[in-house]
């Protein structure tokens, strides 16, 4: 079993949803800018949509998975965990102790809704990878 998303719905549901998302509507590029502090934010974005458009599912049964983020922790940054949305089990768990890298060809500056769009669905795209790393390292993938 693996976590499976399409790239490109990703992206262009991120933007669609992004214009009527007033948080972003109005943002402040330069807070925006600095991935160390921002990469939280990009990737909660992205959850919450994932959820509302059912952008992730299990490639085993089909059933759409659900991300829930723990950013209140002593012992890291961020946690994740991967929800059947159906029976409510745990599918997969990821920590992050640290940010995870930009995503390439990032600008120095998020200057329009595209860049932030390319932002959060880089983000959403690593963590289903970590989560699948994560499947893998406790051998419950197939």
């Amino acid at each position: 079993m693996t976590l499976t998303s399409e790239p490109k719905a990703v992206r262009a549901a991120i933007h669609q949803f992004l214009w009527a998302d007033l948080r972003f509507l109005y943002f402040d590029p330069v807070e925006l800018t600095d991935w160390e502090q921002s990469w939280i934010v990009f990737l909660k974005s992205a959850i919450e949509h994932a959820a509302t458009d059912h952008l992730i599912v299990r490639s085993d049964t089909g059933t759409e998975v659900t991300l829930v983020l723990d950013d209140d922790r002593e012992d890291a940054l961020l946690l994740i965990d991967a929800l059947d949305a159906e029976t409510g089990a745990t599918v997969a768990v990821f920590v992050y102790t640290e940010p995870f890298p930009p995503r390439a060809g990032r600008p120095p500056t998020v200057r329009t809704l595209g860049h932030i769009a390319a932002d959060a669905a880089h983000a959403l795209h690593t963590a289903i990878a970590d989560l699948n790393g994560a499947l893998t390292a406790t051998g419950r993938e197939t």
